[in-house]
């Protein structure tokens, strides 16, 4: 009998050393017994350790897991127990483990035994596969946004268009000279808005992809800004009746901007200010200059952004809540931060719903001597 029992000891020892899983034996609390495999995975000596002192090394989130489930061994021998968690390795290395424990009776005495895996390369492949599919989630949405908001933006202009060729084609020697020139404005302002949408939508894939390029050259900012509000102002005071006020200081240096770009950031804050706000109300515009930076800061006295909204304003296709009917393709604003981030530069944005909206826009003072 005692050799049978030898054997049968010798066995099972053979086995356990030899097992490809890291195996930990506690008895009564304390590891009686670590295979050889558990310094190679974990790069610890646990002979002799407590539960106490073994769950040191378990990442602090986890150690309920393994401390509630060792008792749950404990009390309960035909409890299959499996579950994952965090140990940081003796040269400070995370990795994730799996555990099986088990509870069995040797030598009249029970013991729970740790079957320990390390499953950190699976975990991580599992999280890339996560990421992967909700990114693939986020482009499938994304592209089904934009069919909907380019299927929708250019039908209506498309429309006007066909409208006002149809008008002067049949019609054309009973206008007159003022009604040809209000229909050829009307297609005139029509492409532009198509020709600025589909830059907007180049301009998104193109930063996204990180393809784009800046065109840094150095800019007269006083003249630019000048050049826009003066066409801006024509057009408002034209359309819709709002009042102007800016205030610029003057620069005598040139600075380092793509220039293109820039132009839209502004154009685009001032053709929202418009567009949110009722005709007849004050945009204001002002740039200062400190030692390091650009300061441009757009206000309207407009519907104002959601709190709730503000997060997501500055993300492809999305428009705020209280947005209603207003026409939108939901690009503006995100045209504006890549070509903020694109300068090094920062936006932000106060609002408050029926009072209107302030963005400001800091970019790093690049002058050219």
């Amino acid at each position: 009998i005692e050799e049978s029992l030898r054997y049968s000891e010798e066995h099972y020892r053979l086995i356990v050393e030899n097992a490809i899983e890291t195996i930990i034996i506690f008895q009564d609390g304390h590891i009686v017994y670590t295979n050889p495999k558990v310094h190679e995975i974990l790069d610890y000596d646990f002979k002799d350790m407590s539960l106490n002192t073994f769950l040191n090394y378990i990442h602090p989130e986890d150690r309920e897991i393994v401390q509630s489930n060792y008792f749950k061994s404990s009390i309960d021998e035909n409890l299959k127990n499996y579950y994952s968690v965090r140990i940081k390795r003796l040269d400070l290395k995370e990795i994730i483990v799996e555990i099986n424990s088990v509870k069995l009776l040797r030598n009249d005495k029970y013991e729970i035994i740790f079957f320990i895996k390390d499953i950190t390369d699976r975990k991580l492949a599992e999280e890339e596969i996560k990421n992967a599919l909700e990114k693939e989630k986020e482009l499938s949405e994304l592209r089904s946004r934009f069919i909907s908001m380019t299927s929708h933006e250019f039908r209506t202009p498309l429309t006007s268009i066909n409208t006002s060729v149809e008008i002067l084609d049949k019609f054309s020697e009973h206008l007159t000279q003022e009604q040809k020139q209000n229909n050829l404005i009307r297609i005139y302002d029509n492409v532009q808005k198509m020709k600025r949408l589909l830059n907007d939508v180049l301009i998104i894939g193109k930063s996204d992809a990180g393809m784009y390029k800046l065109k840094l050259e150095p800019v007269d900012i006083n003249q630019l800004c000048n050049q826009i509000i003066d066409e801006f102002h024509t057009y408002i005071l034209l359309k819709t009746k709002h009042k102007f006020k800016y205030e610029t200081e003057n620069l005598n240096n040139r600075v380092l901007l793509d220039k293109d770009l820039i132009k839209q950031v502004i154009e685009n804050f001032f053709n929202n200010a418009v567009k949110y706000s009722s005709p007849g109300s004050t945009v204001y515009f002002k740039m200062k200059f400190s030692s390091r930076f650009i300061i441009l800061s757009i206000k309207d006295e407009g519907v104002g952004i959601p709190e709730e909204d503000i997060s997501n304003l500055f993300e492809p296709f999305f428009r705020a809540s209280n947005t209603g009917n207003i026409a939108g393709s939901g690009l503006g604003l995100a045209i504006v931060k890549r070509a903020v981030e694109l300068h090094s530069g920062k936006i932000g944005v106060k609002s408050k719903v029926g009072k209107g909206t302030k963005f400001t826009v800091t970019i790093p003072l690049i002058k050219v001597v």
